[in-house]
């Protein structure tokens, strides 16, 4: 296991410091906004820049990030914290939440819902 991976790993689990992240970012040459995102099948992982959140959710809801069958996971790193996030849709009164496990059993479990799909932050 790499550096990078055993370094991501600590972020997401929360037991780096926020000068260690601040420390990781710059070492990576890491902006304000970032995606750290795997696919295991291959597997390969990538860290992706962005220069705003909106670019960021704009990747997020595109067919090679999360929504892909093929990206295993990704996180989301703002101004040096992780941020935590669901992909949702609102579908009259109901709000549907994206599932990776879903998507990965069925062939198409979205084929048909015609409501666009959002990024929900759940931290600040």
């Amino acid at each position: 296991m790499s550096n990078l991976y055993h370094d991501i790993s600590a972020l997401t689990e929360g037991s780096l410091t926020e000068e260690e992240v601040a420390d990781f970012c710059s070492a990576q040459s890491l902006g304000d906004f970032w995606l750290f995102e795997h696919t295991a099948h291959v597997p390969d992982s990538k860290i992706l820049n962005f220069s705003s959140m909106t670019e960021m959710e704009t990747h997020l809801l595109g067919e090679g990030s999360i929504l892909n069958a093929f990206t295993t996971y990704a996180v989301a790193v703002v101004n040096g914290n992780v941020r935590n996030f669901e992909i949702a849709r609102d579908a009259g009164s109901d709000t549907i939440l994206f599932s990776k496990d879903e998507q990965l059993e069925s062939s198409n479990p979205f084929e048909g819902k015609q409501y666009p799909w959002y990024v929900r932050w759940s931290n600040a």
